[in-house]
């Protein structure tokens, strides 16, 4: 799963232009913080938060930029300027989809 995000998301920095105007980012299911690593090493002045399961980011290594913070995305999700979910939802059931996206819904 490294391999495949970091060859995906350097690819979708190359082209997307949409973090440059982010001061705070929540990446909600992370992981290890991949995602944040690399955007946050393309923008600098970027704050990110990997958002995952306790026991996930106990194991997160540390990024510069990047806060490690645990905590369940069908209770609640931090609140930024902007919440990145690169692939969470592919493995939700179709009612827990829409309860969190409703939580999403009801922060912005």
């Amino acid at each position: 799963m490294v391999n495949c995000t970091t060859i995906v998301m350097k690819r979708v920095l190359e082209f997307y232009k949409g973090f440059e105007h982010i001061n705070k980012l929540v990446d909600v299911g992370d992981g290890l913080g991949i995602n944040l690593n690399l955007i946050t090493s393309k923008y600098p002045h970027l704050h990110g938060i990997n958002f995952d399961l306790p026991h996930v980011i106990e194991h997160a290594p540390t990024y510069a930029g990047v806060e490690h913070v645990g905590g369940d995305m069908f209770k609640s999700v931090p609140r930024e300027d902007a919440i990145f979910m690169k692939v969470s939802f592919s493995f939700c059931r179709h009612e827990l989809f829409f309860y969190n996206f409703s939580i999403l819904n009801s922060h912005y």
